[in-house]
């Protein structure tokens, strides 16, 4: 009985070796024992390499005997296998890491159950097993509280604390509000120790988590308070992953050509090789580079763009990283529909969204189901594209994410234009125009702008006035963000407009300056649109 008990407590199969480490018996007696035991069916022998093996016949018998131990005793016992395997397998404990956290959260040793619970979260999170990773931190953080206070507690408990806020960015989204409450109890563990090197991470976190929720104004504080600490640290990895935050912040709110030039710092200079563990959730590199090749396109030069994102794709599968590559095929996706490559972005949408089902990304999958919408809307299939795009965002709100909203809901009014809703439409840019309001956000304010003109067209033909001030409104803004692609969008708009009203020249003036202006992607969308218009305003 007492043997079956101790099975029981090892676990539905158990090998010989381990059973001997942990029951104080001759093998004699162990071997009559376990013969007993298989004759009376309880368990039986199973074929094993290097070592015999056996396992219960029938789960309830494991039940039964294990719920049939006194509290003490079963602790006990859990402290003597988690002791026994750390001896039998010292050479290679990462293969039973899961088994040492399960033996030991079931002892009196929290400590230990702590320690191997941390590592076979992070274990866990290599493998993208990131809902797992959840489960094993957070039973880790709710037992390091029975813990005396010490530094070194402290210290374990800031490395849990960034590390359940990672996973939780990734299952449930970077700005998802289980994050925050995690890394400020970070953030208030790091200042306690004070330590720069461990402020880093949890400032990397909360600038992540900040912008992610469209908050900039805040994030950008926190993007340069990890410049500071990077600086003060003289640590070139800090350093690249600060202006990376930098790059991110100034990108959302329009200024393409500062964010490109923070992302261009950290991709000249890192080695993916000396990446820390902060920033596993998304190497930075990926999202400097993707991020980058966004601004390039913005800025007048869409096959730099297209070239750059199949590069930062590659890296991220050669990477094996699965949430890089998920993340680097929605931006993908992204630069296909600003080239008006509708088929590629919804390719790409659709290959990110099949990897975050499978590895529960919500945010992921949200932000490829609006790209995939967008893609259907502008290849005529209006209904479907505004339903994925509504689906889209309304996931995507639900997982704490805001960034990049104003994107999808200009694109969700220009689809309503289409399909003959111009007042929906209205609504979608206003809510676009609110996303920069609260947060700063306004890198495509000038598009929203264009877009209204054109749907208050759409409502009423008449409203002539009020359309010419929204676009010029739109080609300001362009201007002033350098944003050439924005500006040839706005200025067709306008020259459109002017044509009907018999002012040609003016119209092919205006439009044949920015078209002129560009060296490269006359092969997309846009700029065989401007050349269409500039040959008719020629005739």
């Amino acid at each position: 009985k007492d043997l079956l008990q101790t099975l029981a407590a090892i676990g539905k199969e158990f090998p010989l070796s381990l059973v001997r480490a942990v029951v104080g018996t001759s093998a004699d007696e162990l071997g009559r024992m376990l013969d007993d035991l298989q004759l009376a069916e309880f368990i039986y022998e199973q074929l094993a390499v290097g070592d015999i093996e056996y396992t219960f016949k029938h789960a309830l018998t494991q039940e039964v005997a294990y719920g049939a131990l006194l509290m003490e005793r079963r602790k006990l016992l859990h402290k003597q296998i988690g002791v026994a395997i750390e001896t039998l397998y010292a050479g290679q404990l990462d293969v039973h890491l899961s088994e040492l956290a399960h033996h030991y959260s079931l002892s009196a040793d929290a400590p230990k159950a702590v320690e191997y619970l941390h590592l076979a979260g992070e274990q866990a999170a290599r493998r993208s097993a990131h809902s797992e990773a959840v489960t094993k931190f957070d039973a880790a953080l709710n037992l390091i509280q029975t813990l005396p206070p010490t530094r070194e507690r402290d210290r374990r408990e800031l490395a849990l604390q960034i590390a359940v806020g990672s996973a939780f960015s990734v299952t449930r989204g970077i700005g998802a509000s289980e994050r925050e409450r995690s890394l400020l109890r970070a953030r208030d563990l790091s200042q306690q120790l004070g330590e720069q090197a461990q402020l880093f991470p949890v400032l990397w976190h909360l600038f992540h988590f900040h912008a992610q929720r469209g908050e900039l104004r805040t994030a950008r504080e926190y993007a340069e308070h990890l410049m500071a600490v990077a600086e003060s640290q003289r640590d070139p990895v800090m350093i690249a992953g600060a202006h990376t935050a930098l790059g991110v912040c100034l990108f959302y709110i329009g200024d393409f050509a500062a964010g490109h030039k923070h992302f261009e710092l950290p991709l000249a200079s890192h080695d993916p090789s000396q990446n820390r563990w902060y920033f596993a959730d998304r190497g930075f590199e990926v999202l400097a580079g993707a991020l980058a090749a966004l601004a390039t396109a913005l800025l007048g030069y869409p096959d730099q763009c297209r070239e750059r994102l199949g590069e930062v794709v590659e890296r991220a599968r050669a990477q094996s990283h699965v949430h890089d590559l998920a993340f680097a095929l929605v931006q993908d996706g992204r630069g296909h529909l600003l080239a008006g490559r509708l088929s590629a972005a919804q390719s790409s949408a659709e290959e990110a969204i099949a990897l975050s089902k499978v590895h529960r990304y919500e945010e992921r999958t949200a932000l490829g189901t609006c790209i995939r919408g967008i893609a259907l809307s502008e290849q005529g299939l209006l209904e479907e594209g505004i339903a994925y795009i509504r689906q889209g965002l309304s996931d995507y709100s639900a997982t704490g994410g805001r960034l990049a909203q104003s994107e999808f809901y200009s694109a969700l009014a220009a689809a309503c234009g289409k399909a003959g809703r111009p007042r929906e439409g209205l609504e979608a840019v206003d809510f676009g125009l609110a996303v920069g309001r609260d947060g700063g956000e306004s890198f495509y304010q000038g598009e929203l702008h264009r877009i209204r003109g054109e749907l208050i067209l759409i409502e009423d033909a008449a409203k002539t006035s009020d359309a010419e001030r929204l676009f010029r409104t739109a080609i300001d803004v362009a201007r002033r963000q350098q944003a050439r692609s924005f500006e040839l969008r706005a200025t067709m708009s306008l020259a459109r407009l002017l044509a009907k009203q018999g002012r040609r020249d003016e119209a092919r003036t205006m439009l044949s300056e920015v078209y002129n202006w560009f060296t490269e992607g006359f092969d997309t969308a846009d700029l065989k649109e401007a050349k269409a218009l500039l040959d008719e305003l020629s005739a």
